[in-house]
């Protein structure tokens, strides 16, 4: 829709300015199908301290979808740093949809940085959606890591 349009191009191309109007009406929305497109589209923007918004949000939104969104958008822009921060929210929240988010979030990265953090998440004690979706990320790896730890999972 245009607002949906008018928004991603506001986080994506208009800089400080833009991730400020974003930000604002993320803190006014209400509904929250609205309130998760309006942070999907934050996940564009450039702007320094759109990470750390993104991470406020996913820590304390009162909408599992909308925390799924933001843990997302967090992972995606934090990068390699954010790594640790994201598995240790994920495994805080009850919701299956934000656990699966946040490790699809840390499989969009580099594979230098995401495959060990998902062999890490699989091997771990993490939560069931944790690592189903890591194991399913590491399928879709091209990387002989992951495959080394798929073959050993069908040699158990």
């Amino acid at each position: 829709d245009l607002r949906d349009s008018a928004t991603r191009a506001l986080a994506a191309y208009r800089g400080h300015h833009g991730f400020e109007q974003v930000s604002r009406a993320i803190a006014a929305e209400r509904n929250a199908s609205a309130r998760q497109r309006l942070v999907g589209a934050l996940r564009q923007s450039s702007d320094p301290e759109a990470a750390q918004t993104l991470l406020a949000i996913a820590q304390s939104d009162t909408s599992e979808r909308v925390r799924a969104e933001a843990v997302l958008g967090y992972a995606v822009l934090a990068g390699a740093p954010g790594v640790p921060r994201v598995i240790d929210l994920a495994s805080k929240d009850t919701s299956p949809d934000v656990q699966r988010r946040a490790v699809s979030g840390i499989a969009r990265l580099p594979s230098d940085v995401s495959v060990p953090a998902l062999l890490s998440i699989a091997r771990s004690r993490a939560t069931a959606p944790m690592r189903k979706e890591a194991v399913a990320a590491l399928s879709r790896a091209d990387d002989p890591r992951a495959t080394a730890y798929l073959e050993e999972i069908v040699a158990r």
